[in-house]
């Protein structure tokens, strides 16, 4: 057995010194938000202002906030999520289907942390999910999985315990459900109180792994990032810009350090947020223009040009508002296929300078549906229109000729298909 472990720093990869604190211990336990799982906000609770910013769904953020106040205040050591959702205003009810959601999506594993589940795993040791949070044990497990992480042994969380990390009592719930001795227990998780010595009061030993956040502004060499981020805590954009500068720090552990990258990590930290910063401005203040003076129409070209996914959801969200809102007729050029497809109601395909098509993609779709038919032993498929009376006719030519269907697909990329 391993005796008088207390404090060791991950950084951003598995190493000796891990696999041997693995090594002595049976049981390996992990904390989950900042630990397996991260959100892309230096300040966690900023995905209450996203989901309101993406939504549209304004006053959101502070009813959301208010709602987990009055549930906390109703006593107990935590709560559910669906006493958050019974506390809040009923116009926003709605959102806990779309807070779920919201999570899955944004939810990202830790860089190096999947190594470090991973390796516990491998060596045959018990697993356990131990977590303050008031989400379900469905949905974080859901969350888990599709992030990578699966095979744990045991799974306890705070809000369906009504015991928390932070009392220690959710340790020793824990402890006393397994009958496993504290000694042979190692915990890893990003809080110092209710992950290290909340554990250790248990006789739990524990792996501290700072929050990439605090990680990311404790680095000397990022001391202007921290002054700009305390300048401006309340910055959704701030907030996610050093977010993913941190990601790139703790996944390449030697960021800014390496003299080889220094350029490309220059172009990286201090560029993207520059070129970022005067496009969003660019942006904003156009589109400020449009709701000020109740423009009729906007004309923009290849608006989702070097957005990343989610300013590309962004601004469909923005768009769509304006033209429900104001009523604006938009006009937009774009090589982008699929954001044509989800947002125009009428189509213009230009190819070499010649119009290809003009119409609604519902009537493009429909004149250029086809089937694709695979026969056994064949490269190519038969592509015939898509007509009842077609299809008949080639299932029956195939029937008589004893020619083996593979399979039959249906062609609804019109306008790729207008391309190629």
């Amino acid at each position: 057995m391993c005796f008088g472990y207390r404090l060791v720093i991950i950084i951003s990869m598995i190493n000796d010194k891990i696999k041997s604190l693995i090594d002595c211990h049976d049981c390996i336990s992990f904390d989950i938000f900042d630990t397996l799982l991260v959100r892309p906000y230096m300040n966690p609770y900023h995905f209450v202002r996203h989901m309101e910013q993406y939504t549209g769904r304004t006053g959101f953020t502070a009813a959301r906030m208010a709602a987990e106040h009055r549930a906390r205040s109703c006593g107990g050591e935590d709560i559910t999520f669906d006493a958050i959702y019974a506390n809040i205003d009923a116009s926003f009810r709605d959102m806990r289907g779309v807070e779920i959601e919201f999570e899955s999506r944004i939810l990202r594993p830790r860089p190096g942390m999947i190594d470090v589940y991973n390796y516990a795993r491998q060596s045959g040791k018990k697993i356990a999910i131990i977590s303050d949070m008031y989400l379900s044990s469905s949905d974080l497990g859901r969350i888990l999985r599709d992030n990578g992480y699966d095979g744990w042994d045991w799974m306890y969380i705070s809000g369906e315990h009504n015991r928390s990390k932070y009392t220690g009592n959710l340790f020793k719930t824990f402890l006393t459900d397994t009958g496993l001795r504290p000694g042979v227990v190692l915990h890893i998780g990003d809080s110092v109180v209710s992950d290290v010595q909340n554990a250790q009061r248990c006789g739990i030993d524990a792996l501290h792994v700072p929050s990439l956040a605090d990680t990311f502004l404790s680095a000397p060499q990022n001391r202007r990032f921290c002054q700009l981020y305390r300048a401006n805590p309340d910055s959704l954009t701030i907030s996610m810009i050093l977010m993913r500068m941190a990601h790139k720090m703790c996944a390449r552990h030697d960021l800014l350090n390496n003299r080889d990258l220094y350029w490309a990590d220059f172009a990286y930290c201090i560029g993207g947020p520059i070129a970022y910063g005067l496009t969003r401005f660019s942006v904003d203040t156009a589109l400020a223009q449009v709701f000020l003076r109740d423009a009729e129409l906007l004309i923009l070209d290849e608006p989702f040009v070097g957005l990343d996914p989610t300013g590309m959801e962004e601004m469909r969200t923005l768009l769509r508002r304006m033209q429900k809102e104001k009523g604006v007729s938009i006009i937009f050029s774009s090589h982008q296929l699929d954001e044509v497809g989800a947002l125009a109601d009428k189509i213009v395909a230009i190819d070499a300078g010649k119009i290809k098509y003009e119409g609604t993609l519902e009537e493009l779709q429909e004149k250029d549906k086809k089937y694709y038919i695979w026969y056994k032993g064949k490269e190519n498929a038969t592509v015939i229109p898509y007509q009842t009376e077609g299809l008949q006719k080639v299932l029956r030519q195939s029937v008589e000729e004893k020619m083996e269907i593979e399979k039959i697909e249906v062609s609804e990329n019109a306008l790729y298909n207008l391309f190629v």
